[in-house]
């Protein structure tokens, strides 16, 4: 029952919010997958996944299950305003507006390239 209620509470507070208005076809996902050739910061542990279960099970049927660890200084990744200040932000305190930027973004590769896994973003 609490879990009920808890997933109601959370659906009425997702559709009381109304979502930005993005035009995917300009959208620029940054994103890149984690795995075992993400770059990571030098002092942070490397991504692992170990599978747990992946098979058929004694019931007969099909079951795969995983664990993953990664340090959070990997990949694309945000460093919320708490990492440099106490008392800062964190990441869930951050409005998903200030996250995206619609206009007056710039994108910039020191290589040159546009699918350049070194790129920063530049917001003005």
């Amino acid at each position: 029952m609490r879990d009920c209620v808890l997933l109601l509470i959370l659906s009425a507070s997702l559709q009381a919010q109304t979502p930005p208005a993005i035009d995917t076809s300009k959208a620029i996902d940054l994103t890149y997958d984690y795995d075992d050739k993400t770059i990571y910061w030098p002092t942070a542990k490397p991504f692992e996944f170990q599978r747990e279960s992946w098979g058929m099970s004694a019931g007969g049927y099909w079951y795969s299950a995983g664990r993953y660890s990664a340090s959070e200084h990997g990949g694309t990744h945000l460093d919320s305003p708490i990492h440099f200040g106490r008392g800062q932000a964190s990441t869930e305190q951050i409005p998903l507006s200030k996250l995206i930027a619609t206009t007056g973004a710039s994108l910039t590769s020191s290589t040159g390239k546009e699918q350049s896994p070194d790129i920063s973003i530049i917001l003005f």
